[in-house]
């Protein structure tokens, strides 16, 4: 019997495998030797798996860092590369944007000019900032899970959060380290990740903004950026090596690797690698979970998004006044509706989810000791979506409505205060709304004009009005619209003319004399988003015993997958811990007679510039100039200086700043972003469509050492 059941399994093995690709996935460090290393020797690595993961010896790991900010230590959000023996690290422009944001005690703006300190006396400490350097990996499955299954699905939660707790409590050892048991697989297994934290980090390098962004909303809708998309930090320890908080002895880090740098550029089919800490995905959602998840999230924000968006668009060029006001939002807007909304048809995501479920079913139902256990779950999973999507999609709009519509988000704000105004004395109550107020008004009506926000308030009031059922929403919300027959034009325009949210004079006057909570409440709009705020309230309920079952089926489903695929042959999901994706150096096709090449120039960028009008005092036309004079030199290949390249790496959000390594381990790059299908890669991984966006390490290089003239950084660098 058991040789038989071997067999089956067997068998069941060759046929899943087969759907898998060699290069998909973001791959656990510690278990590459055993997962993926000879694949990726197929591909061209030349390394072996010790030299990216060994706890005993020097390797890759140990020098990439993610970043966290707020004591969020496993909050990551970015990451780095340290590439000097001076504990210097390179990552992406966002946590240096926000360590400039947080400088309060400047009197420079160094998010439009940039900076870059002379000497370590200079660099900008930033209190917020952390940096982890990982320790080690371990599968602690059988310290969590032992004798759960036993427990209830109610207390079995309580239970394993005791043992997580425990075990990373034993593991952290010192408090400059940070311990976690990162759950993958749906909590079919955990990971002991174990980091050592370092909290003084401060600012080296950073662009100003205009050549950071340069190209981000204008460049080719499917391909590459061009924008300084990076920045310079330092780590600070004691003499010891801790990673302890800034004093002035403190001594760059002296890290046991840095990593060293190839500037000998990549081609079409080289082998390419980036380690980072990728953000969460959802690979293994089913494919309800998937139809939920875009009727749900993606529809209804698109649906709101989208009109909002074409009222901007209509308006942002009218006048110079409103242009100022409304740009910054524009922007948001139209980069949201490119590339925030995952196009589910143009991967046939479900298609291929229901092609995997109808395998799944087939393997499950094949035994009956297997049906017993694993042949119910999708049955479950698809019974629970189906009651939750209807209400799920009202309390999304419910949700949505109230940031989209500026003059309800502003008056929702006065939800939780306006009994302050009980009774109309309010000597106290008065000052309590004015500190509260003043400084949102102020800021709420410096970015308001009225024509613009009464059409967003009528459009988006309709599309909600049309796509909620009215069981969803409040009868005093309903009651409201239909003494205005549901004329959603004629209602902002009574509101316009009587709302505090939508005049600045009444708004001012108010906090200089608030009137009484009675008279407050009379005002539409914030009648309007009161009915909203407690409609959305009612309908965030839960059912506690649905809920349980489907965490239990999510869970029974990942663990049927790994016995079906068998356990190597499948990648967790991202989780915010370390992992490596590779792949080769690629452009591709998005469609027919469409192709992009691997890689994009200056030269593209300048032409870019050329359909855009660029300011002759911005730093990006400075950098023009001093290419034109300088050109590419010992970091140009053939005469140009290229700027960006594509790899068909599989990676998600968190990788940003990431390195990217070729197949000896060299730096060629950093992450920073993904092509228009990129967006769809939280669901799943499409190798033929779908593009990480790296920037060249060349071009980072010649921007330190040409343009902004920080050799003095270069020559600290190991750059062969």
């Amino acid at each position: 019997m058991k040789k038989c059941f071997s067999l089956f399994f067997a068998f069941i093995l060759s046929l899943g495998c087969s759907t898998l690709k060699a290069d998909e996935g973001m791959w656990i460090l510690s278990f590459l030797k055993k997962q993926r290393i000879q694949e990726m020797k197929k591909l061209g690595f030349k390394l072996n798996a010790e030299d990216i993961y060994d706890i005993n010896q020097a390797c890759l790991k140990d020098g990439i860092v993610t970043f966290s900010r707020d004591r969020s230590m496993f909050d990551n959000f970015c990451t780095g590369s340290i590439i000097s023996k001076k504990g210097l690290v390179l990552t992406s422009y966002e946590p240096g944007y926000l360590t400039a944001l947080s400088d309060v005690d400047s009197t420079h703006n160094y998010i439009k000019d940039g900076f870059w300190a002379k000497n370590k006396y200079n660099e900008i400490r930033d209190s917020r900032l952390y940096a982890s350097v990982l320790i080690s990996v371990e599968d602690v499955t059988s310290k969590i899970k032992s004798s759960v299954h036993y427990i209830s699905e109610k207390h079995r939660d309580a239970d394993i959060r005791k043992r997580i707790r425990k075990v990373s409590e034993a593991a952290a050892m010192s408090s400059f380290n940070a311990a976690t048991v990162v759950p993958i697989f749906n909590s079919s297994q955990y990971l002991l990740v174990v980091y050592k934290i370092y909290r003084d980090v401060r600012l080296v390098g950073l662009p100003p903004e205009d050549m950071a962004n340069y190209g981000l909303n204008n460049c080719n809708d499917e391909s590459l950026n061009y924008g300084a998309d990076f920045s310079l930090f330092r780590i600070y320890t004691d003499r010891k090596g801790r990673g302890v908080s800034y004093t002035r002895n403190n001594i760059p880090l002296k890290s046991k690797n840095c990593i060293p740098i190839s500037t000998k550029g990549v081609k079409t089919g080289d082998f390419s690698m980036t380690i980072g800490f990728p953000s969460e995905t959802q690979r293994y959602l089913t494919s309800y979970g998937v139809n939920f998840l875009n009727k749900t999230t993606y529809d209804t924000n698109y649906s709101l998004s989208s009109k909002k968006f074409s009222i901007l668009e209509k308006y942002i060029n009218e006048s110079k006044k409103v242009h100022e006001k409304y740009i910054d939002r524009y922007k948001s807007y139209e980069y949201l509706i490119k590339y925030g909304f995952p196009n589910l048809k143009e991967l046939d995501i479900i298609k291929k989810k229901k092609a995997q479920e109808k395998e799944y079913t087939k393997w499950a139902n094949a035994n009956v000791f297997i049906k017993s256990r694993y042949g119910y779950v999708l049955k479950v999973i698809n019974n629970y979506y189906k009651k939750k999507i209807d209400i799920s999609t009202a309390f999304t709009y419910n949700y949505l409505l109230l940031g989209a519509i500026e003059p309800l988000s502003m008056a929702s704000r006065f939800i939780g205060a306006v009994d302050c105004l009980e009774g109309g004395k309010h000597e106290t109550s008065s000052d309590i709304i004015k500190t509260m107020m003043q400084g949102y008004g102020k800021e709420y009506y410096n970015h308001f004009d009225l024509k613009v926000e009464k059409k967003i308030l009528a459009a988006l009031l309709e599309e909600y009005d049309k796509k909620v059922d009215d069981k969803y929403k409040s009868k005093l919300f309903i009651k409201l619209l239909k003494k205005y027959n549901r004329n959603y034009k004629k209602f902002a325009r009574k509101a316009a003319r009587k709302s505090i949210f939508m005049d600045e004079k009444k708004f001012n006057k108010f906090l200089d004399n608030p009137c009484s909570k009675k008279e407050f409440e009379k005002d539409l709009i914030f009648q309007l988003a009161k009915y909203i705020y407690f409609s959305t309230l009612a309908l965030n309920q839960t059912d506690e015993k649905a809920e349980n079952k489907l965490a239990e089926s999510k869970r029974l489903y990942s663990e049927g997958l790994l016995k079906m695929y068998g356990r190597d042959a499948l990648y967790p999901d991202g989780t915010s811990s370390f992992c490596l994706s590779y792949g080769t150096v690629s452009g591709y096709s998005p469609k027919k007679g469409v192709h992009y090449k691997y890689y994009s120039t200056l030269e593209d960028m300048m032409n870019v510039s050329k359909l855009k009008f660029v300011d002759s005092n911005s730093y990006v036309k400075k950098m023009f100039d001093v290419y034109n004079k300088n050109k590419a030199g010992r970091y140009g290949e053939n005469g140009e200086l290229h700027t960006y390249f594509l790899t068909n790496t599989d990676i998600a959000g968190g990788n940003l700043g990431a390195s990217v390594l070729n197949a000896n381990g060299k730096l060629v790059g950093i992450s920073a972003s993904l092509n228009r299908q990129g967006s769809q890669r939280g669901l799943m991984f499409d190798i033929n469509k779908q593009r990480s966006v790296s920037i060249d390490i060349r071009y980072i290089l010649w921007l330190i050492d040409v343009y902004f003239g920080a050799d003095n950084l270069v020559q600290e660098m190991e750059v062969l």
